[in-house]
């Protein structure tokens, strides 16, 4: 399975990627407001660091104040189903 955890629900942001059965690779930082200028890159290098790129995932686990926005941007690039 090859899920790509993100939680920018606090002050702290976090992204940990689960790649078939490769060690677990993540970065946790306390950004406060300037998540969102970090997270992408974030999870681009983690997704680099296995060989693999976001249409290689089979999933997105989030937990953040904007996870629907962030929910629709995904599923318009990679057809995935949202569900409540």
């Amino acid at each position: 399975m090859r899920i790509l955890a993100i939680d920018t629900s606090t002050s702290w942001c976090s992204v940990a990627l689960c790649f078939d059965d490769r060690p677990i690779v993540h970065r946790h930082e306390q950004l406060g407001s300037k998540a969102s200028q970090h997270l992408l890159p974030w999870c681009s290098e983690l997704l680099q660091q296995v060989g693999a790129g976001f249409k290689d995932l089979d999933a997105l686990a989030l937990e953040c104040a904007s996870r629907l926005r962030l929910l629709k941007a995904y599923q318009s690039v990679r057809n995935f189903q949202l569900f409540p």
